[in-house]
């Protein structure tokens, strides 16, 4: 027989690590913006992307042409900066860009393409800077206006980026908003607690794109936090229809059923999150699944589990069971 103290100690120790073992919402989980709108390898090479990628490289060739017969021709420079970003080119990106700033110092545009160009390369902080100066420029700018939401929403910085989230999203009404917008702007309501906001955002974000797997999944955050857990349900499930292996949607799935006290089906999909977890996620179920063995009475799982949380929080490594 187990000892509570054990349980107790295991929970302690996860508290200290940062980790919240009895919120319903709010657990400490990766994010997922930066990646949205990147092509899979496989879409890369598509029929289509190909299209796109030869076209990319004749703008390049028609404004190195314009260059050669007016070498201040910054639009000709924005076009190429732009076209290398699309083709991953980076270095050849960010010249492109500094050349426009050498002779347009207050191009709000190419400091937008700076901010870009530092995105896909992964430093968010710097893409920050760069879009904060695009929007003193021209704070009418609504994509540099978006962009620097969005930045902030994967910088965890929720509070910050609402506003320009929704600025961006007025100004951009006339010419077409993004998925990524309204995303974004599910994520930071929801991570603010404003979770019949968040409703709405990611429910305008699946009017342009029905049913991506991210933005059904946030849905479903948000149903579970309003505790309309059965349309978190509904709005988990048709995630899976588009991802059955996304660790983040069987874990939804786990709360949700968790919520509803129907525990049997909650540890089975905790169970399948840390089962097709990349490491990284495999905390959020195993907390859970710790805490719905606890409610349970089941004291010496619950420890088992917590214990391979502590070890996972310490080493990232798999744990399967």
């Amino acid at each position: 027989m187990i000892k509570r103290a054990g349980l107790k100690a295991a929970i302690f120790t996860l508290l200290a690590m940062g980790y919240d073992v009895n919120a319903a919402s709010g657990w400490p989980r990766p994010h997922f913006p930066e990646n949205i709108g990147v092509a899979e390898p496989a879409q890369k090479y598509s029929p289509e992307m190909m299209r796109k990628r030869a076209e990319a490289e004749q703008v390049i060739a028609r404004n190195k042409e314009k260059l050669r017969q007016k070498p201040d021709d910054v639009r000709a420079q924005k076009a190429i900066g732009d076209a290398y970003l699309f083709l991953d080119e980076y270095e050849s990106a960010f010249n492109s860009y500094k050349e426009v700033l050498r002779v347009m110092p207050n191009d709000a545009e190419a400091y937008r393409g700076m901010g870009r160009t530092y995105d896909k390369v992964g430093d968010s902080t710097k893409a920050l800077d760069y879009y904060k100066e695009a929007v003193r420029l021209d704070p009418g700018f609504g994509r540099a206006q978006a962009d620097l939401g969005r930045t902030l929403v994967r910088l965890y910085r929720y509070n910050e980026a609402i506003n320009p989230l929704k600025e961006g999203i007025r100004l951009k009404l006339k010419n077409g908003v993004d998925h990524d917008d309204y995303f974004s702007l599910g994520e930071a309501y929801l991570r603010t607690g404003q979770y019949q906001d968040a409703v709405g955002a990611y429910r305008k974000a699946l009017e342009i794109v029905p049913g991506h797997v991210w933005t059904q999944a946030g849905l479903a955050e948000a149903h579970i936090a309003l505790k309309q857990y059965e349309q978190a349900i509904a709005s988990a499930k048709l995630a899976l229809e588009q991802g059955p292996y996304d660790a983040r949607t069987n874990r939804i799935l786990g709360d949700a059923y968790g919520g509803m006290h129907q525990y049997d089906k909650a540890i089975e999909y905790y169970k399948e999150s840390i089962r097709v977890s990349p490491h990284r996620y495999q905390i959020e179920a195993l907390l859970r699944l710790g805490v719905t063995y606890n409610r349970l009475g089941r004291h010496e799982e619950a420890v088992t589990v917590f214990e391979k949380g502590i070890q996972y929080a310490s080493t990232p490594r798999q744990f399967a069971f």
